[in-house]
């Protein structure tokens, strides 16, 4: 994700907030939570790209049930390293 504006365009919105005394905002606040958000975002895993290669790899050996479940382990673990790394 690239978030860009020209120098010219921050500085306005430094002085905004600096006459307005507060932050100029918009969207979701997540708050604490924003580090988390972002990694999770920028980590995030395409599901059908993952079960297509572990068919791909995996066809011969495992059960399509068993190649669901295994995305599912695969997702978990990313998403709890994804916590833990950013808390």
């Amino acid at each position: 994700m690239t978030f860009q504006i020209s120098q010219s365009r921050r500085d306005e919105l430094l002085r905004i907030e600096e006459e307005t005394n507060c932050d100029i905002g918009a969207g979701v606040d997540h708050g604490p939570h924003l580090g988390q958000y972002l990694a999770a975002r920028m980590n995030y895993i395409d599901r059908s790209k993952l079960v297509s290669f572990l068919q791909t790899e995996l066809d011969n050996l495992l059960r399509p049930e068993e190649i669901e479940a295994l995305a599912d382990t695969v997702e978990a673990q990313v998403r709890h390293r994804i916590e833990h790394e950013t808390a």
